[in-house]
């Protein structure tokens, strides 16, 4: 699993302002990437393109990544990591799915129905908010990204998975030849200091602290941001 802090809250946030080639600026008009199978147990999770139709899943997932309890649409400090994701230049993101339902020990569900028999197990997408109230602050305006894996599926390497096949994606953008526009340098979070597990996670996959970049959250303790570049 992967925790991390949006202003206190632990949530792993960073962002890409992403501009696909052929002028595509949103993910209506991005191709559906191949699904990606993995043999990561309990279920075989496979990698998706997250997609504006998911909408109501990235609600669900920022109130995890946020450890909230209640529907964090009206939260305002959240707000623009969810609302009309998919429908602005940058909006990118990647889910962790199975095909059917898993039910726990007392028979209820624990994923996100999909509402098409795909069952979503853990979601990390990115956005470009710098001026929106992002908590990241860095010298290129970086994207922010969030991620979230379902509470029944946490510490079963699902975020790792996740984040992996994020990066992947954001890589291979950044090294495709665009015909005069600018590619993807780096997206950024912001991480609780004292989230070891998070922090190895991230250093592990080429993360760095930014210096001078902690701030006090509202946990009362300290968060900062950090930064992957691509080379």
């Amino acid at each position: 699993m992967v925790k991390s802090a949006l202003y206190g809250l632990q949530l792993a946030l960073a962002t890409l302002p992403l501009q696909p080639a052929g002028g595509l600026t949103t993910l209506s008009d991005i191709p559906i990437m191949p699904t990606m199978r993995t043999t990561e147990p309990p279920s075989d999770p496979q990698v998706r393109l997250l997609t504006p139709n998911d909408q109501d899943s990235v609600w669900d997932f920022l109130k995890y990544a946020a450890h909230e309890d209640e529907d964090v649409r009206n939260v305002p400090l959240l707000q623009p990591y969810g609302k009309e994701f998919g429908m602005h230049p940058g909006d990118f993101g990647v889910a962790a799915v199975v095909g059917h339902n898993k039910d726990d020990d007392n028979g209820n569900s624990v994923q996100k129905n999909s509402g098409d028999g795909i069952i979503i197990l853990g979601a990390a997408w990115i956005r470009q908010i710098h001026d929106k109230g992002g908590f990241c602050k860095t010298r290129d305006n970086l994207p922010e990204l969030a991620m979230a894996v379902h509470p029944t599926h946490q510490g079963k390497g699902i975020g790792t998975l996740l984040l992996k096949n994020l990066l992947r994606q954001l890589e291979q953008q950044h090294h495709q030849v665009m015909d005069g526009q600018e590619t993807l340098r780096g997206i950024c979070l912001s991480c609780r200091t004292d989230n070891t597990a998070a922090l190895r996670l991230y250093n592990k996959l080429g993360f760095t602290e930014i210096e001078g970049s902690e701030i006090s959250n509202r946990a009362g303790g300290t968060s900062a941001t950090m930064e992957r570049l691509f080379v």
